[in-house]
């Protein structure tokens, strides 16, 4: 039996046992407590070696056939597949990344789907001394171009750590910061979230928010549903489906 605090455990060893995309599947959904039967919505694709149009296939078919709208990608990089795909293109890595993250910027416009990826970073991540942005991916800045929206997760440093010792006696002490440093249509960018993770069993507490500067925010809304005052009352209504 599979429970939460063995989970990533027996994840590997079932992928790694038994190759086996259906068990990893349902180590999956019964560790976060769903009947597989009762809710049958989750789709998983292994892919290897990817290449623009092996991605740009199996989305298509799994929005149009089984309506889907939530694509995770993980995650943009460089493979074999890929390389031999713009062969005698004189295309460069970074170019390549770019096209990649285009290729899925466009498939979530045209199918009309909420699509995520990653990709890795580079070794400023854990050399950064402000809030760390495009110049900390591995492989190019134009990767987040085509993206609406944009965070870098990575441990926290000592020196970050030492200057939030006073956030940390009333609120704990993380062990993950996500820097949100794009944001194309909202208002919370530029910030900071610390985190407490168990990267056993993948559960997350968020501790506080601050800015770039490490100040805290405290006016962060983290109700149900936001407060709108300046609409027509039916429009509030539209608003709140």
């Amino acid at each position: 039996e599979i429970t939460v605090d063995n989970f990533k455990y027996d994840c590997i060893k079932i992928s790694a046992k038994h190759n086996d995309i259906d068990d990893l599947k349902k180590a999956i959904v019964n560790s976060i407590g769903f009947d597989l039967k009762e809710y049958n919505n989750i789709y998983i694709e292994y892919l290897p070696d990817p290449t623009l149009v092996t991605i740009k296939t199996l989305i298509k078919k799994h929005t149009l056939q089984n309506d889907v709208g939530y694509v995770f990608y993980d995650y943009i990089f460089i493979g074999p597949a890929l390389l031999n795909e713009f062969r005698g293109f004189g295309v460069r890595n970074d170019e390549v990344l770019l096209m990649m993250a285009t290729a899925l910027k466009d498939l979530a416009v045209e199918l009309d789907v909420c699509v995520f990826t990653s990709t890795q970073v580079n070794a400023n991540v854990d050399n950064n001394t402000n809030i760390r942005n495009e110049s900390s991916l591995a492989g190019g800045r134009s990767t987040i171009n085509k993206a609406d929206n944009g965070a870098i997760m990575a441990r926290p440093t000592k020196e970050e750590l030492e200057t939030l010792e006073p956030i940390i006696a009333t609120h704990g002490k993380p062990n993950l910061v996500t820097d949100i440093f794009k944001v194309r249509s909202g208002e919370w960018t530029q910030v900071r979230i610390w985190s407490m993770v168990n990267l056993g069993t993948m559960k997350r507490e968020d501790l506080f928010l601050t800015d770039s500067r490490l100040v805290v925010i405290n006016d962060f809304y983290t109700g149900d549903e936001y407060k709108i005052s300046d609409f027509e009352s039916d429009e509030l209504v539209e608003i709140k489906r």
